[in-house]
């Protein structure tokens, strides 16, 4: 059974009804770009921005990840660690280079949530990514745990 798979076997009883920043979902990309090095396929990401009603059918900011091993990962891509909380089937790396606008019906489900720490470590490097260092200093005060 491939990895997204056992995921839409394991989560198919999961809502989208309310997607908060540090939410992981899995998003589906599409087909395969034209452009070598675009993110593409149904894969996990995390939420940026919170959607204004908590509807699953309008735009949403998200960082895609990746499973694949990349030792000179760069300061705009984050390790994000398997833990019960976060329900990633393996580790994987945030990659906020390649942060993506989607739409809700391309949110395939939630599955879990990223600790405070780390989000403010991915919002970090979205800010490095686009030249910006100073875009989240104040947002912990939207981020509930």
């Amino acid at each position: 059974m491939s990895y997204m798979n056992a995921i839409n076997q394991h989560f198919q009883n999961e809502s989208v009804a309310r997607l908060h920043p540090g939410t992981i979902c899995i998003v589906n990309f599409g087909v395969e770009w034209q452009f070598r090095g675009e993110f593409w396929k149904t894969r996990p990401a995390i939420v940026l921005f919170e959607t204004p009603d908590g509807a699953n059918k309008i735009t949403v900011t998200v960082v895609p990840m990746t499973t694949k091993e990349d030792p000179e990962r760069g300061p705009t891509s984050v390790l994000i660690r398997r833990t019960p909380h976060n329900r990633l089937m393996r580790d994987g790396i945030a990659v906020a280079h390649h942060l993506r606008a989607v739409t809700g019906h391309q949110i395939v489900r939630p599955i879990g949530r990223i600790d405070a720490r780390t989000f403010a470590e991915v919002q970090a490097a979205v800010a490095r990514s686009v030249g910006l260092p100073f875009l989240f200093q104040t947002s912990d005060r939207h981020y509930a745990n």
